[in-house]
């Protein structure tokens, strides 16, 4: 509605439709595979390193790690040709708007489990990490639009040596563009 008041043409039928059919298949398969990948994460949790007593702790580090851990889930994905190859839906859209978040890498919830393992081993029960792991995915829907600038420092800028710059809309296009050479890989 505020790009129709703003008069811009942010949302096509078309594309939007694509965009939540393919949240509509990530969500299937996601609840398709849940079950299985949380029972790999509570079989890792039983052979935790930590045990956690206190719980702003638990919590804050919980945060940092699953960023840092998405951090290098989504940078293979843009770096490693096989995971191109299924995240690339995600960066297909010729929009950038609120729907585009939606439009997930449908087979990327039969591996990206993997990259969370270490976090049951270091003594985060798998529940809390699939929710955080949510909500951080919540928060990415919203850096993929043009109408409010969501400027924000970047995990790269903690995470990577490389990129010395702030997170907007417009780095996002230019992610898309340059494809394999892409440099930010947060949320």
């Amino acid at each position: 509605m505020l790009s129709n008041y703003r008069h811009k043409k942010a949302y096509t039928w078309k594309d939007t439709g694509a965009n939540v059919y393919l949240m509509f298949l990530n969500a299937c398969i996601d609840l398709f595979v849940r079950s299985g990948y949380l029972l790999v994460l509570n079989y890792f949790f039983h052979y935790q390193v930590f045990s956690f007593t206190n719980t702003v702790a638990y919590w804050i580090i919980l945060i940092v790690l699953e960023d840092f851990l998405y951090y290098w889930l989504h940078r293979f994905d843009h770096e490693v040709r096989l995971f191109w190859a299924v995240h690339v839906t995600h960066h297909s859209s010729p929009q950038l708007n609120f729907s585009v978040g939606f439009r997930s890498s449908v087979f990327q919830p039969l591996y990206r489990f993997i990259y969370f393992i270490p976090l049951a081993l270091l003594g985060f029960k798998p529940l809390d990490i699939v929710l955080i792991y949510s909500a951080t995915q919540i928060w990415g829907i919203f850096v993929h639009t043009e109408l409010i600038n969501c400027r924000r420092i970047s995990a790269d800028k903690i995470w990577s040596y490389k990129t010395h710059s702030k997170r907007n809309a417009t780095q996002y296009r230019l992610s898309r563009v340059e494809q394999y050479s892409q440099r930010c890989f947060a949320n």
